[in-house]
């Protein structure tokens, strides 16, 4: 139920719904007698897409969370291993067409490997892990897996 919920009140809420929605609803305000809340809706949804597609609103508004963690420093020691998020992948493109495709999520596979490399020993004995999880994927050691070639 609270999935439910949540995926219907952020369909409400998001920014570009937001507008639009506004925006219809000055257009049918403006056949009525309130047109003038009509023609104020419709200059502030214009505002607002105005202002999120022209401006670099949205890449100052997403900066104080990105910038939140710094990355791991050079010197840090070795993990027992590492753990990849799914949804990297797009399956049904991969499949169709025998390559591997990555979604606009695919930065956390990169940036895994690139992790790997830098951490991860680099001896044959190691008993370090990655866990992808994803369709299709299961746990595999760093020496069943050397070179990090994914599944």
């Amino acid at each position: 139920m609270f999935f439910t919920a949540s995926k219907i009140f952020w369909f409400v809420a998001e920014p570009l719904s937001l507008a639009i929605a506004l925006s219809l609803l000055g257009i049918l305000l403006g056949f009525t007698r309130f047109a003038w809340a009509g023609r104020a809706l419709m200059a502030g949804a214009i505002l607002v897409l105005a202002a999120g597609m022209l401006t670099p609103l949205e890449a100052l508004l997403l900066q104080p969370l990105e910038d939140r963690f710094p990355p791991p420093p050079a010197d840090i020691p070795a993990p027992a291993g590492l753990i990849v998020l799914g949804g990297a992948v797009d399956a049904e493109r991969s499949e169709a067409r025998g390559q591997t495709f990555l979604t606009s999520d695919g930065s956390r596979l990169t940036t895994a490997v690139e992790l790997a490399r830098r951490i991860l020993p680099r001896d044959s004995s190691s008993q370090a892990d990655w866990v992808l999880s994803a369709k299709g994927h299961r746990r595999r050691s760093a020496r069943e897996n050397s070179g990090f070639r994914w599944a």
